[in-house]
């Protein structure tokens, strides 16, 4: 709701031709009228909350990753902790790693899109399990949500990643494969251990 407001308050106070046109949109905004926000406060600003989005991803995706080895989804190397500060050191490392290739090998844009087709998927995914759980019997009452809005969901999210351009495609299918890769290894290790 709050990206919905914004973008129809946007687009009444700057035609919508000029805001598609700007590298800066949000920056067509606020420079309008008496309460006009400097550009480089607002350049700050948004440096500030880029940076912050930035920091949230990297610790949220490494303990996805601890999660995931503490889960036996990939290898559990992943789920080893240091023992003073209590933070899954390898998750980090790891995560921290792929960032930087990331980094290295395409703009923040680039990154940008990447990240919003991942995300996409994993939405696809969440809305997909959300049908398949309405299918499990559980003997208390729970919240049940109506059938259309994972429906709707997971096709609008499918239709948006309909928007992504070929090198988007890639950045995110090598990131994939690698989650596949992890996911690989593990089933390995663990036949190997179990024969």
């Amino acid at each position: 709701m709050i990206y919905l407001s914004v973008a129809i308050v946007a687009s009444m106070a700057v035609p919508t031709q000029k805001l598609a046109d700007s590298d800066g949109p949000l920056l067509e905004v606020v420079q309008l009228g008496p309460l006009a926000v400097d550009t480089k406060l607002f350049a700050a600003i948004a440096l500030f909350s880029l940076a912050n989005t930035i920091l949230i991803n990297l610790i949220t995706a490494s303990r996805l990753l601890y999660g995931m080895g503490e889960e036996g989804v990939i290898p559990g190397v992943f789920r080893k902790v240091d023992p003073r500060r209590r933070t899954p050191v390898v998750a980090i490392l790891f995560s921290t790693v792929v960032a930087m290739a990331l980094i290295l090998t395409g703009d923040l844009e680039a990154l940008a899109d990447t990240t919003v087709t991942l995300l996409l998927i994993a939405f696809i995914g969440v809305n997909v399990a959300v049908l398949a759980s309405r299918r499990d019997v559980v003997d208390h009452d729970h919240f049940r949500v109506p059938t259309a809005i994972p429906v709707i969901g997971a096709i609008v999210c499918a239709g948006l990643l309909t928007q992504r351009e070929a090198e988007i495609w890639l950045r995110a299918g090598v990131l994939l494969l690698l989650g596949l890769a992890l996911y690989a290894v593990n089933v390995a290790v663990k036949r190997r251990e179990a024969g």
